[in-house]
């Protein structure tokens, strides 16, 4: 016999049979009780009466998308055709009808038994193609599902708004407003299990290692066993427990997730929703169906492997701050080649605030070639382990590689934490590098253009011509090199000048003018001309060949600013000490900037005093 819970507004009619369901769904109306096909399921009626204080009657629930039914037949299926047309804008027969004419999202309703990995993807890839997204309404037997679709008839509560994020693998910060944080940390200690099950939840998350059958929480398991239903897969794979051989840790510390009472439960575990034939473990022992048969009147659940981790723990807990429901399985486009996460329920009701699905991912070109540079110093053999910048450069590469995770890349704060101090990190370098050269000039690092030379070919499809400083047709390319951890490096040699500039990638733009003819005893002046696409800072300086620095001794580098997509011009001298021989000499302008290197020869010639003799 149909039967009003004993509640003060009771939210539910518990049905003992078809016939009693079919009567109620075909006579219900919005806003009042919503009938449950019930039948002997004890478990369902404790659900029933755990979810009163979590919900409220709402004859203004709106109807959204189109539902398909499969896998149902009979009275039970007009029964739940008839609830479902109170709430969806279209009923269809089939997939195929909705990709037709596809309105909203697609919520295919069918048992569990009835569906499997084909009907899923078939599914999600139509609903992809319209834009919109694919839902399921489903449970473990006709009475589950009727349970969950009734749960779709009414309103969570605004006055429920606390929230928890569980995570058996990351460490995560504690304070967080109306939202409960526990850490891998905290799972060691804290009575995890008290403290989930003895309130009620606007939405919990669980996060941690696991399977169709368990989430992993240190000291606790997320179980999905249901002790009120048979065990029915007498020919499957059971878990421990199902051999009577207890759970793999203490029973104390299971959680059992039909006991939660929670609104909405995200799983960003792997596998935790799986379906034929990829199912190991029978119905009994599933998070999804323990799920269902609990309160939760939405869950966020994967059927596959994923990497959710920092990430998407750092991009959910504020959008849980401002009471916004993870509702949509994030975009892992970043990652994975598809998406992990299936939507259990109907789409939140309008008004009701959703986190995003997209990670602000910063761009990280410019951190990786500064990693491709760095490599390519430390790695090649150019620099030998007692240079003096060898120390230097491996701490950057180490704390490259670390910072560059993507727990660090998804958390904004983090990210540009790094950033920072990795722009001074840089900067830094840059400046000891400088420094070095003006030392002296014979510093290897600048043997860059020889050593990566040698142990690369011409990259022919660089070949350009290109004007030299001196006014004559040069040529310019690339070296491509034959070992993968060498550096790129671009040439130009001119008829006249000879060897005139090599860089490495990412080197600003740098030409250099100078007088072609001076006096024995005049300074050397020379202006260099810098540019570059992006904001940058620069170290530059200029020095003479070994022979002539008695004469011409190597002067400190100097410091520049440049603006993206802008020139800057500095002046270079380098004066005289003593007269030198007349006859023709090169001086080489040098500059450093994000540890990429570029050098520049520029020849002049010096005449003897009072003209030639």
């Amino acid at each position: 016999m149909t039967q009003d819970l004993q509640l003060a507004q009771p939210l539910w009619r518990a049905c003992n049979n078809v016939d009693e369901f079919l009567r109620e769904a075909n006579a219900h109306v919005l806003g009042a009780p919503v009938p449950v096909l019930t039948e002997d399921r004890a478990d369902l009626l404790e659900s029933l009466t755990a979810a009163q204080d979590l919900y409220e009657l709402d004859s203004t629930v709106p109807r959204s998308g189109t539902a398909v039914v499969l896998g149902l037949d009979g009275e039970v299926r007009t029964a739940v055709e008839a609830l479902l047309a109170k709430r969806v804008e279209v009923l269809r027969d089939s997939i195929e009808a909705y990709a037709v004419e596809p309105v909203g999202d697609l919520i295919v309703v069918a048992p569990y038994p009835q569906l499997d990995h084909g009907i899923l993807d078939r599914a999600r890839v139509t609903a992809q193609a319209t834009g919109a997204t694919a839902r399921l309404i489903t449970g473990r037997d006709a009475a589950s599902l009727t349970w969950l679709l009734a749960k779709q008839m009414v309103r969570r509560r605004d006055t429920l708004v606390r929230s928890a994020v569980v995570s058996g693998t990351a460490n995560l910060p504690l304070d967080q407003g109306d939202v409960v944080v526990i850490g891998s940390r905290d799972v060691e200690t804290e009575p995890v299990d008290q403290l989930l099950l003895g309130q009620a939840w606007r939405q919990v998350v669980f996060h941690g290692h696991g399977t169709e059958d368990s989430i992993n929480l240190g000291e606790f398991t997320v179980c999905g066993r249901n002790d009120a239903v048979a065990d029915v897969a007498a020919t499957t794979v059971r878990p421990k427990c199902g051999y009577g051989l207890g759970c793999y840790k203490s029973d104390d510390t299971l959680i059992s997730l039909a006991r939660l009472r929670a609104s909405h439960v995200v799983m960003a575990s792997c596998c935790n929703a799986t379906f034929a034939p990829n199912r190991l473990y029978g119905a009994k022992y599933l998070l999804l169906l323990n799920g269902i048969d609990g309160v939760a009147q939405s869950l966020l659940v994967s059927p596959m492997v994923h990497d959710a981790d920092h990430a998407e723990l750092a991009s959910w807990l504020p959008a849980m701050r401002r009471q916004e429901l993870v509702a949509s399985g994030p975009a892992m486009s970043d990652i994975h080649p598809f998406t992990p996460f299936v939507n259990i329920g109907l789409p939140p009701t309008p008004g009701e605030p959703v986190a995003p699905t997209t990670l602000d991912l910063p761009d990280t070109t410019r951190v990786s070639e500064l990693s491709t540079t760095v490599q390519g110093l430390l790695s090649s053999g150019l620099l030998s382990a007692s240079h003096p910048m060898h120390k230097g450069l491996l701490a950057l590469a180490r704390k490259i590689e670390s910072e560059m995770a993507r727990g660090v890349r998804g958390t904004a704060d983090r990210w540009a934490e790094f950033t920072t101090s990795l722009r001074a990190d840089v900067q830094s370098l840059d400046l000891r590098i400088a420094k070095g050269i003006a030392r002296d000039p014979e510093d290897p690092i600048l043997d860059f253009p020889q050593y990566f030379g040698d142990r690369s070919e011409v990259d022919p499809d660089t070949v350009a011509d290109v004007t030299c400083m001196c006014g004559l047709e040069a040529v310019e390319w690339k070296r491509r090199p034959l070992l993968g951890h060498l550096l790129v490096t671009t040439a130009m040699v001119c008829p006249r000048c000879g060897d005139v500039r090599f860089s490495t990638p990412g080197a600003p733009d740098v030409s250099v003018t100078m007088p072609t003819d001076l006096t024995a005893g005049d300074a050397i002046p020379g202006q260099l001309t810098l540019s570059s696409p992006t904001d940058r800072v620069v170290h530059v300086g200029m020095f003479v060949p070994r022979y002539m620095r008695e004469a011409y001794p190597t002067p400190a580098p100097i410091k520049v600013k440049i603006r993206g997509g802008e020139s800057a011009t500095v002046e270079l001298v380098l004066a005289a000490h003593e007269d030198v021989t007349p006859q023709a000499y090169y001086a080489t302008a040098y500059a450093v900037s994000d540890l990429s290197l570029v050098t520049v020869r520029q020849r002049f010639a010096i005449h003897p005093r009072g003209g030639t003799p």
